[in-house]
């Protein structure tokens, strides 16, 4: 189960909570609003908060990706690049600046997501959770390769907890894409 999957199972609305990586307490001793509602003060920020509306991102499927483009770098390192086709390496060439860009971007919110399940996050969520202005009633903790979350009971619902087990890939650092050997793109272009 991915952790937004989670979160949502079980009734936690955090992305409805977190903006731009912010977390709001309301704070009683300044002035409701006209309209009365309680007024907030920024509590803190986290990093990594895509991971709870940002489109998902299947590391297994980036690891391919990553491991297909260092195959095809691979192959193409033991050839005489001057004995292939023009039409191919111009192609090739073409074609790379904007695979190689959407696969960056891909990675670059790859890493941004992982931001999410650190010690500091989970720590710095723990702390927001138990502020009296608290907007949301929830635990999180993280005990090595282990997420734990719950809500308590509420009117009309039963309090929930999951326990997630975080992949290997949550600390590792994700994988740079390997460059293009300049030759190839100096055929292509010539």
């Amino acid at each position: 189960m991915e952790v937004r999957d989670a979160i949502a199972d079980i009734g936690l609305p955090l992305s409805s909570h977190i903006r731009n990586g912010e977390l709001w307490v309301g704070d009683p001793d300044l002035p409701n609003g006209t309209d009365g509602r309680v007024s907030m003060q920024r509590f803190g920020t986290i990093r990594g908060e895509e991971l709870l509306w940002g489109p998902y991102t299947k590391v297994g499927y980036l690891m391919k990706v990553a491991s297909s483009i260092r195959e095809i770098l691979d192959r193409l390192d033991g050839m005489d690049l001057r004995r292939l086709d023009p039409a191919i390496c111009r192609d090739f060439a073409n074609r790379m600046p904007e695979a190689r860009r959407q696969a960056d971007d891909i990675f670059a919110g790859f890493r941004r997501r992982q931001a999410f399940l650190t010690q500091g996050t989970v720590d710095r969520l723990t702390e927001w959770s138990k502020h009296p202005g608290a907007p949301l009633a929830f635990s999180i903790s993280r005990e090595r390769r282990w997420l734990h979350l719950s809500v308590p009971d509420r009117p009309g619902r039963a309090g929930m907890r999951r326990t997630l087990t975080i992949g290997k890939w949550a600390e590792e650092a994700i994988p740079e894409l390997p460059s293009v050997d300049a030759e190839l793109t100096e055929k292509a272009t010539a």
